[in-house]
């Protein structure tokens, strides 16, 4: 979503992952990305220095759909456990904050914002991360996740379509490739993102 530049200098545009599977839920995709670019837009028509603001609240927004591969929608990995990565950066004074393997929070956006604003790291991963979060109190909520039924049956079909079609893959345990998910309607593009531009000029 960009806006009309004779009225605004100030837009954002965002992007949810897709896949074959997806495309049959478009009614639930466009929805969800609705809410998601305007919870960021809303931000930035209400002050001149809102673009971090913004793309952690469509991030945010994205990551509770669990319509995409991220935060609530997360795929799982190898080991059936949940296992997201986060980054976020500020042009302001190129800042930047990332988390990576994040399990039992809620939104990844929010902690990687925390690691870029109040610590002296870029990067903090696994079991530091976890720690970390609860350092920073009410700011992250965890998000304590079992695996449900749908997802399992997703994973055995990944699982067994690799074993099939990657037997030095499937022996080594890694997931399958995107031409072998492409075959099977299984394949996945990428997760979400956002990228913000506010009345000051600030991107984010």
């Amino acid at each position: 979503m960009t806006s009309d530049r004779k009225s605004f200098d100030f837009g954002l545009l965002i992007h949810g992952g897709a896949s074959v599977q997806k495309i049959k839920r478009t009614n639930e995709i466009t929805r969800s990305l609705k809410s998601a670019v305007s919870d960021g837009f809303d931000l930035l028509k209400r002050s001149s220095n809102e673009a971090v603001d913004s793309v952690e609240a469509a991030v945010a927004s994205m990551e509770d759909s669990g319509v995409f591969d991220a935060g609530v929608g997360s795929y799982l990995t190898v080991d059936k456990t949940v296992e997201m990565d986060a980054s976020i950066m500020d042009g302001r004074d190129i800042s930047a904050g990332s988390v990576g393997m994040v399990m039992g929070i809620k939104n990844p956006i929010k902690l990687a914002r925390q690691i870029m604003e109040r610590t002296d790291h870029v990067m903090i991963v696994s079991d530091g991360v976890t720690k970390l979060s609860r350092l920073f109190g009410s700011t992250v909520e965890e998000y304590p996740r079992e695996p449900n039924e749908k997802m399992l049956n997703e994973y055995n079909n990944r699982i067994k379509n690799v074993r099939i079609k990657w037997k030095k893959n499937s022996n080594l345990m890694m997931l399958p490739s995107a031409t072998t998910l492409q075959e099977k309607n299984y394949q996945h593009y990428s997760t979400v993102g956002a990228v913000a531009i506010d009345k000051a000029g600030n991107v984010a």
